[in-house]
């Protein structure tokens, strides 16, 4: 088994809100660049030289599983829990492009199958399981590729811009939106067959992402130190000056989300705004470089956030029924651990239980329970022996064991 690494430790950024986080190692120094979870427990994140590590417990620890490379990856995209890509932007090309079907266990570069962006991919955007896109440039260099057996092949196809594109994303099916380092936005409704400008104006220059909070009303943020706001599904954009270059936007509901933003001299910021985008104000600074995608949203509202010198956030505070405090303030007792026939017996005396999930090494869910209890017996006996994870949520927070099954 690969090593875990679990250094964890509470910082407090310095904010107006005083918003509390985790502050993760991953087990390397590198800068973290790119987060995607699949489900609330599974994740993987990508960055600096050949920086890949996978959670199988929501973040709390880190396994590295990169490909044989010495490569700065781009993107990071899983279509699960076992199929992902692995994207890298680069004037010399080869390697770009890498491909999982085991969570990262082993990875395949396929970009010779890919050969019509030799610079690789500046980002990866998958409709279903076998319709993709694929879209980058560096210098006077642009392009589209499109999948349709998820992510094996890519054929090029309309592009409505003669600059390098940056940013792709899909609302649905059919509406997806694209932008580029010309300060331009662009929007389909029928898969990508045809792009019509939606956006194009002085000063934004350099878009890093475009993300919808509903189908309607999205944001889009730059280097200009602007964002974008559509209430009308791009029909119309207004602009926000909020800080220096901004990094990556995300929003946990309709009225509360996050902009990080790089702030000069190595002081960077996170910034929020809990009216729906209608005022914006620094939450937060962090030392380090946020990179394009440095924020991300998992299922249950726990947000992410990337940075330097392979530390990854984490805030839990919006996690339905459960409050940002960490493991360490409560505990779960488990008995026996290791257990010679896999039930094992789960307790809190503080705190009653609101969900306990079980994880097999593979990040697979092999047990969950929704209930509120203090005690309870979990029985993972159909399980082959070996290492699994456990995660206990309750009112006061998370926390998770590693357990055994040695039979």
């Amino acid at each position: 088994m690969k090593k875990l690494y679990s250094i964890i430790f509470i910082v407090f950024f310095s904010s107006v809100a005083h918003a509390q986080w985790d502050s993760i190692y991953t087990g390397t120094n590198s800068s973290v660049t790119n987060i995607f979870f699949t489900s609330d427990m599974l994740g993987y994140a990508a960055g600096a030289s050949n920086l890949v590590v996978k959670t199988i417990n929501g973040g709390s620890t880190w396994a590295n599983v990169a490909p044989v490379a010495s490569v700065n990856y781009s993107d990071i995209y899983f279509l699960n829990a076992d199929t992902g890509f692995l994207s890298v932007s680069t004037m010399t090309g080869d390697p770009y492009y890498f491909k999982t079907s085991d969570g990262g266990a082993n990875w395949t570069d396929i970009s010779a199958a890919c050969g019509i962006f030799s610079q690789g991919a500046n980002d990866l955007e998958f409709i279903n399981s076998t319709i993709g896109f694929a879209v980058g440039g560096l210098g006077a260099g642009t392009y589209i590729g499109k999948t349709i057996n998820g992510g094996n092949t890519y054929l090029s196809t309309a592009n409505p811009s003669l600059d390098p594109l940056l940013c792709i994303t899909f609302i649905n099916s059919s509406v997806g939106f694209l932008a580029d380092n010309g300060g331009k936005i662009f929007k389909t409704v029928n898969m990508g067959l045809s792009w019509n400008l939606s956006y194009s104006g002085s000063p934004v220059i350099d878009f890093t992402q475009i993300y919808f909070v509903t189908d309607s009303i999205g944001f889009a943020t730059t280097g200009s130190g602007v964002a974008l706001k559509t209430v009308d599904q791009g029909a119309n954009w207004s602009i926000q000056s909020i800080g220096n270059y901004l990094t990556s936007v995300v929003f946990v509901n309709s009225n509360t989300g996050y902009i990080s933003s790089l702030g000069g001299s190595n002081q960077n910021y996170l910034y929020k705004t809990t009216d729906g985008g209608t005022t914006w104000n620094i939450d937060g600074t962090i030392s380090g470089y946020l990179r394009k995608y440095a924020l991300f949203k998992t299922p249950d509202n726990t947000i992410f956030l990337a940075a330097d010198s392979g530390v990854i956030y984490r805030d839990t505070s919006f996690v339905t029924g459960i409050s940002n405090n960490t493991s360490q303030n409560f505990s779960v007792n488990v008995f026996p651990n290791p257990s010679p026939d896999g039930r094992f017996a789960v307790n809190s005396s503080q705190f009653n239980i609101k969900r306990a999930d079980v994880y097999n090494v593979m990040g697979e869910t092999v047990y969950s329970a929704i209930q509120p209890f203090n005690h309870t017996t979990i029985d993972i006996s159909n399980q082959p022996q070996g290492i699994y994870f456990l995660q206990v949520k309750t009112e006061n927070g998370i926390a998770n064991k590693k357990i055994i099954i040695n039979k």
